[in-house]
């Protein structure tokens, strides 16, 4: 009696969890999935789409919503569809496992589209002051990026309210307090998949920051040339008087092999080879 009941109260506990998921899931999403058990496919893909344009879902609800629909187009024998949608669900998830309702066949083309993937959707933000005090931020996608994905940048002078920017780069004035900004990645209905910084922790760009650059290295002029020339005056005289010395002793010995009638004329020089 006592190890039942924790046991009890764990599968209660457990079932409540899973009642306030689903009463919290969006209503056209719910919709969908009991349409769908029901066979009542088209519906269901209806529902499906009233989710996606209420512009509500959560990235987890996107991630069900694409499986969900997997089946159904499976059904339906849409192939071109479910590939688009297996290719969003590799790029948000491609560690997930379809549930035991996925026939082998579907099973097999998930398997296909998730190994020729490049991992999950991810969003890289850059961005600095230029010379001209304006900020140069962009947002750039990479892993898998399913047709449709964007990216976006959101900014904010400190302490103010964030605004979205609907475009993956950003060139504007930098104000005297700087900027903070992160940027975001766009799936289906409008559900942000990815981030790379964030709200709570967004990046910094301050126009002083160019204060604390260093100095760009001035180009070397001809005056410069001048200069090491001067500088290196003395060895210059002393290479080329060794020159002059290298040619007179050369000329001298010379000279005295022509007068030598015993030095064979057939004698040849081999130049040393070092490695």
């Amino acid at each position: 009696m006592t190890r039942t009941f924790p046991l009890a109260v764990s599968v209660l506990l457990l079932a409540a969890l899973v009642l306030v998921q689903r009463a919290r899931a969006h209503p056209d999403l719910d919709e969908g999935r009991r349409l769908a058990s029901e066979l009542e496919f088209e519906p269901a893909l209806a529902a499906f789409e009233r989710a996606l344009g209420s512009g509500a879902l959560t990235r987890e609800e996107l991630i069900e919503l694409l499986a969900e629909r997997a089946l159904l187009l499976h059904a339906l024998h849409r192939h071109n569809d479910l590939v688009e949608d297996f290719v969003w669900l590799s790029a948000l998830d491609p560690n997930h496992r379809l549930d035991l309702r996925a026939p082998p066949e579907l099973t097999a083309i998930w398997t296909s589209v998730r190994d020729q993937g490049r991992g999950a959707l991810e969003v890289a933000l850059t961005a600095h002051a230029s010379e001209s005090g304006e900020l140069a931020a962009k947002a750039n996608l990479r892993g898998t990026v399913p047709q449709g994905a964007r990216a976006r940048i959101v900014l904010r002078q400190p302490g103010g309210s964030w605004q979205s920017v609907d475009s993956s780069e950003v060139r504007e004035a930098l104000p005297a307090g700087g900027l903070e900004l992160y940027a975001e990645a766009l799936g289906l209905g409008y559900v942000v998949v990815a981030r790379d910084h964030g709200p709570d922790n967004p990046l910094r760009v301050n126009a002083a920051d160019l204060a604390l650059a260093p100095a760009a290295a001035e180009p070397l002029e001809e005056t410069q040339s001048g200069g090491w020339a001067r500088r290196h005056r003395n060895w210059l005289i002393g290479g080329a008087a060794a020159v002059v010395a290298i040619v007179v002793v050369g000329a001298v010995v010379a000279t005295q092999s022509g007068d030598d009638p015993k030095r064979s004329d057939s004698t040849t020089l081999k130049p040393m080879v070092s490695f």
